[in-house]
């Protein structure tokens, strides 16, 4: 297990919380891959689900999707959702699996594979980004498309300090609370990220 799966067993629930809830058609990137899937034979694999923002509401409009997910914490939180959010007959159409996305072996192949929210970003070395494409792409039906969502580290993108905290996201809830997430990449020019850790610090009313 990576550092960062084993981070988001922990951290799961936080980040559901941070991040507005499973249903992901308010967010931009929905509609896109929804009109990408229904281009590409309505079948959809997914990198990285983890608590199902993207695959539960996909599933909803009759997509059929498989999630990969190797955080268990992650994985137990979309079945939770998708329970809520899925009328029987979209059940269906949602298969969710925990292993890792370097290592997925499934006997089909999908009109769509799409790697999100920067999932990719998430399974470590240079070497296993690599090792989690070359599978993506070996998963993709005659014709398909491979769709990768990610923060860009490449010659003109913004430095990112290297060993140093910053706020990755911070959402306010009802009853007056606030999560906030942060993050600290621990960066090998060569390698690419080799390490990231993950912070979820929840307040109250009345502080931390």
């Amino acid at each position: 297990m990576s550092s960062s799966a084993a981070q988001y067993d922990s951290l799961g629930e936080y980040y559901e919380l941070a991040w507005g809830g499973s249903d992901g058609r308010k967010d931009k990137d929905f509609a896109l891959y929804l009109r990408l899937a229904r281009q590409h034979g309505n079948t959809v694999l997914e990198m990285g689900s983890g608590t199902g923002r993207l695959c539960i509401p996909l599933a909803a409009e009759g997509v059929s999707v498989t999630g990969i997910e190797l955080s268990k914490s992650m994985l137990a939180i979309a079945k939770r959702e998708a329970k809520k959010a899925l009328k029987p007959n979209q059940r269906r159409f949602l298969r969710m699996i925990q292993c890792d996305m370097t290592e997925a072996i499934l006997s089909e192949t999908f009109g769509l594979v799409i790697f999100p929210y920067s999932s990719l970003m998430e399974v470590g070395s240079i070497e296993r980004v690599k090792a989690a494409l070359d599978r993506g792409y070996s998963l993709l039906g005659k014709h398909g498309m491979l769709v990768v969502d990610s923060f860009f580290y490449g010659r003109g993108a913004p430095e990112r300090p290297n060993g140093v905290l910053r706020m990755l996201h911070r959402a306010s809830k009802p009853g007056g609370m606030m999560i906030q997430f942060s993050e600290t990449d621990f960066l090998d020019k060569k390698k690419g990220i080799t390490e990231r850790w993950l912070y979820a610090d929840l307040y109250g009313k009345a502080g931390i």
